[in-house]
């Protein structure tokens, strides 16, 4: 796979590709921390839908934090690799960015700019969108202007990991990448297996500045994920 890489900004997950042998991404990837917090409804809240039909995810106290997967973990990225954090916070962080997301099969996947469990009062649950840019990368967001990526690269399967297939797009043999918040990706790759294993592949997501893929099943399933990006 040839793609041209873009220096990627902190709140944006840069390029990601399944090729294992790559160039070093440069500029590195900026250092950051991060944490999962798995999510789920509280099982006595009556579900809502909208004028369509279509489930929308609950809000504020509505959700619980949940025990599974990576939650209450606090990881880091040096730029290069990632593994957990065992220290205390080093003096002047703070969040930078939240996102909350919820899958449903038959719904896809739901967006909320900030924690589900203690939302913004201005901020509200919008569908997984994708801005497309002229390079024929797609941009994750929680408001963008499109239901799907741009294109992928047919050659490759990080579409097929991180996405269900209405969100595919046509494919390409090398055309096609993807930048956009980061924490929405995070989440993505969360959901990408089973939450039982994200401990032990985490660490691995990561190589010289690559995102790495893998072929294992799916996580999604009617539960949902925090991210908080700190720096």
């Amino acid at each position: 796979m040839s793609v041209r890489l873009t220096p990627p900004r902190l709140e944006t997950c840069g390029w990601f590709t399944d090729v294992m042998q790559q160039p070093p991404l440069y500029p590195v990837v900026p250092p950051f921390l991060f944490r999962m917090e798995e999510i789920g409804e509280d099982p006595n809240t009556p579900p809502k839908y909208d004028k369509d039909g279509k489930w929308i995810p609950p809000q504020g106290v509505h959700n619980q934090r949940l025990n599974g997967g990576v939650s209450y973990n606090l990881w880091y990225c040096d730029g290069r690799t990632i593994g957990l954090w065992r220290h205390p916070l080093p003096p002047g962080v703070s969040s930078y960015s939240v996102f909350s997301t919820y899958f449903k099969n038959g719904h896809g996947f739901w967006v909320l700019r900030g924690d589900a469990t203690n939302p913004p009062a201005a901020e509200s649950w919008h569908c997984l969108r994708f801005n497309h840019n002229p390079d024929y990368s797609s941009s994750l967001t929680n408001a963008g202007t499109h239901s799907a990526l741009q294109c992928h690269d047919s050659a490759h399967f990080w579409h097929r990991m991180l996405l269900p297939d209405i969100y595919h797009g046509p494919g390409y043999v090398g055309y096609g990448g993807l930048t956009g918040d980061l924490p929405i990706f995070l989440s993505l790759l969360a959901f990408s297996m089973d939450a039982s294993r994200l401990q032990h592949w985490l660490p691995n997501s990561m190589a010289n500045g690559i995102w790495q893929a893998h072929h294992l099943p799916n996580g999604r399933k009617h539960t949902g994920t925090s991210c908080n990006l700190i720096r």
